[in-house]
C-alpha cells in the first residue's frame, strides 16, 4: 500500500482537487497540503462552501479576499514564505467559518499558475460522517482533475438518522434505507455511487 496520500490519489504534476461527501474531508484537505508543501509544492487550500478558520498547524497563512485579483496579488509572497496557504472569500465572525470561493474564482486561480496545488473543500456535511447531496451540490470548478468522495465509516453499523448522515432523506431514497435502520457500508457505496452519476 502506497505511504504517500499521493501516491494512494494518483496526484501527479499538480492541479485541482476537490473533496466531497463528509467525515474527514478538513482533515484529509490539511494532511494532504501538509504532505505535497513538505516535497516542495506550493499549496492553496479553500473550499466553495464554508470551513472553520485554519489553525496555524492546519495552515501557516491565511488570505481573505473578495477577488481573484485580490488573492492572487497576496498569494505569491505569502507562498515563497510558506509554502502552503488558505484562501476565502470571508469571514463570519460569529460562526468562526471562512466563506467559500466560487468556482470561477477556483479557475482563474488555477489558470495563473500561482501554486502547484489547490485543494478544495466542495461539498459541506454539518460535522456528521455521512450525507447525501441537493440537487445544486457539490461545486466542483471545471479545472479540477481529482474529486475524491470521503465518508466516515464511524457511521456504518448505527442508525439511520440526522444525528450521523447529513440529508436523511435523500440518503434514505438513494440508498434503500428506511430511516432509523442499520447504514451498511453496501448502503454508503450505493448511495455515492447513484449520486455520482446522476
Amino acid at each position: 500500500m502506497p505511504h504517500r496520500l499521493r501516491d494512494a490519489l494518483l496526484l501527479e504534476d499538480g492541479g485541482v482537487v476537490c473533496l466531497v461527501g463528509a467525515g474527514g474531508k478538513t482533515s484529509l484537505m490539511y494532511r494532504l497540503a501538509r504532505e505535497l508543501s513538505g516535497e516542495g509544492d506550493t499549496v492553496l487550500t479553500t473550499t466553495t462552501t464554508r470551513i472553520f478558520a485554519p489553525t496555524p498547524e492546519q495552515s501557516p497563512g491565511c488570505i481573505l479576499a473578495a477577488t481573484a485579483d485580490d488573492i492572487l496579488n497576496q498569494t505569491a509572497p505569502m507562498l515563497k514564505k510558506h509554502r502552503h496557504i488558505t484562501a476565502a472569500a470571508g469571514a463570519n465572525v460569529e460562526t468562526g467559518k471562512l466563506t467559500g470561493l466560487t468556482a470561477e474564482t477556483i479557475d482563474r486561480l488555477r489558470a495563473s499558475r500561482v501554486s502547484d496545488w489547490i485543494i478544495v473543500e466542495a461539498d459541506g456535511a454539518a460535522g456528521r460522517p455521512l450525507k447525501a447531496p441537493a440537487d445544486h451540490e457539490p461545486v466542483i470548478p471545471s479545472s479540477s482533475g481529482w474529486l475524491v468522495g470521503v465518508v466516515g465509516l464511524s457511521a456504518v453499523g448505527k442508525p439511520l438518522c440526522e444525528e450521523r448522515v447529513f440529508r436523511t432523506e435523500i440518503f434514505s431514497f438513494l440508498s434503500g434505507l428506511p430511516q432509523g435502520a442499520a447504514i451498511t457500508a453496501e448502503a454508503v457505496a450505493g448511495c455515492s455511487c447513484t449520486r455520482a452519476a446522476s
